[in-house]
């Protein structure tokens, strides 16, 4: 009789696997994490190890959380440019193209770079590149040395919406015609000359991006004996998926593929 009450109650058990799950991002301002914490909070209830590294805490306290608060180097960055600017542009009427702000503004830039390469220097972050995890989840552009160096999968992360800097490294296809890119100032391109814009602003925003990733990469290398491949291309190859902050609500319909995943409003 036991056994085969044990037999009938088998459909009813669920089994549970816990993983060990790394969030990261190393800069950026206090709203991108909001967008992390709700999963944290989610992944921590169903049973999982979680540890965060964040430049401001999360408050989470749990038995199955471990935090590392890192440095803001973005904070100081952020408050370096403001200061600049507001030296600099009560004296010219151009504002940000003033020729003496974009010639300081690019020495600010490198040390803005040092200071996140110093960053991973920590005893912290050493601690965190020294254990093993099932995956990294992270906004961050630099997920893809973080993924190589622990030999971890990365589910990306968006926190304003459907980035193509995001969509595009998980095989997405990004159409300037037809979807606003990040720094315009209209919701949909219907005129030729924001059709125009939207593209020069694309390949802009593209190559900002590039110019910074090799500058940090570089860095990245010297600084770690680092062999291997680019960021962009590391976070390619180890992406699997992205959660975009997006719904259909606030956001125009875009074809991607399934592994977008629209989790908008999670963090509200």
């Amino acid at each position: 009789l036991f056994f085969a009450l044990c037999l009938m109650c088998t459909p009813l058990l669920t089994s549970t696997q816990a993983y060990k799950i790394l969030f990261f991002h190393d800069s950026g301002t206090r709203s991108h994490l909001n967008f992390y914490f709700p999963l944290i909070e989610e992944l921590l209830d169903r049973g999982h190890t979680v540890t965060g590294a964040f430049y401001a805490s999360a408050n989470i306290k749990h038995a199955n959380y471990t935090e590392v608060v890192t440095r803001d180097v973005a904070k100081e960055f952020m408050k370096m440019v403001s200061r600049l600017y507001m030296e600099e542009s009560s004296s010219s009427k151009n504002g940000l193209f003033n020729p003496r702000i974009i010639m300081k503004f690019m020495h600010i830039i490198p040390e803005y770079l040092d200071n996140m390469v110093e960053l991973y220097k920590t005893a912290d972050i050493q601690r965190i590149l020294n254990k093993k995890y099932d995956v990294l989840i992270s906004a961050s552009p630099s997920a893809g040395f973080m993924a190589e160096m622990l030999d971890a999968p990365i589910i990306l992360l968006s926190p304003p919406g459907p980035m193509s800097l995001y969509t595009e490294i998980v095989g997405n296809r990004f159409y300037p015609s037809l979807y606003p890119t990040i720094g315009v100032n209209f919701n949909n391109p219907e005129l030729f000359s924001q059709r125009l814009s939207n593209l020069v602003h694309s390949y802009g925003v593209s190559f900002i991006m590039r110019v910074y990733n090799y500058a940090f990469e570089s860095r990245l290398r010297t600084a770690f004996n680092y062999s291997g491949p680019s960021i962009t291309d590391a976070c390619s190859q180890r992406a699997q998926l992205l959660l975009s902050n997006s719904h259909f609500i606030t956001h125009d319909p875009q074809p991607f593929l399934e592994n977008v995943i629209h989790v908008g409003g999670l963090h509200i």
